[in-house]
């Protein structure tokens, strides 16, 4: 399936979207370079395994008749990941890792974890963690999306529940620039691809105890 493919699933099939979250969907289908700030909460969409996926739209009250089409879908926008000129670039807090509402089913996460660090090592795609203390601006995720049409920016704060706070904020908008300023600040604040690795990989090691 192409980005083009996705793009006309989500405008064709996609009644049971918020809409905000349909728009954003489609402005990042034809971007160029995505940067991908996640939530204290929860994981971006683009990293989630399946296992991970379904157990998050479970605890949001997601409809269960839809749930198998967002999951789906979720895995097959994924895609892109081998597609971005300017590559993927996730800033990812670590209690979306170690202390995340999915943490108590061990296998799941370790199976997330794992395909993190599969992850650090895929050309195009930039993983590092924010370590707790250094966020500089913790709340909801953030989700940039550059293309030829302009950047494009998502905020979703999970805490809000299945219903909950969304924003999407099309180029011409003022809140594009402070939104990038942030990702730009998380870059700073955010350990190095190989500190994050070990960190993850740390992570992994201390699940197995448990």
């Amino acid at each position: 399936m192409t980005r083009l493919d996705v793009a006309a699933e989500i405008e064709t099939n996609g009644g049971w979207m918020d809409p905000t979250f349909q728009e954003y969907l489609k402005a990042e289908q034809t971007a160029d370079r995505l940067r991908i700030v996640g939530s204290s909460l929860l994981l971006p969409g683009l990293l989630q395994t399946d296992g991970i996926a379904i157990a998050i739209d479970r605890w949001a009250g997601s409809d269960p008749d839809n749930i198998g089409a967002q999951v789906s879908l979720r895995l097959r926008r994924q895609r892109i990941l081998d597609s971005l000129d300017g590559g993927a670039h996730f800033f990812l807090p670590e209690d979306a890792i170690t202390n995340n509402p999915m943490s108590a089913n061990t296998n799941v996460l370790r199976h997330q974890i794992d395909d993190l660090i599969t992850r650090t090592y895929q050309d195009g795609v930039s993983l590092r963690i924010l370590p707790n203390g250094m966020h500089p601006a913790p709340g909801p995720g953030v989700n940039e999306a550059a293309g030829p049409g302009g950047t494009a920016v998502y905020t979703e704060d999970p805490s809000a529940g299945r219903d909950g706070d969304r924003h999407f904020y099309r180029p011409d908008d003022a809140e594009v620039a402070r939104y990038s300023g942030i990702i730009d600040a998380c870059g700073e604040a955010a350990l190095s691809e190989g500190a994050s690795r070990g960190f993850l990989e740390q992570a992994y090691a201390d699940l197995a105890h448990n």
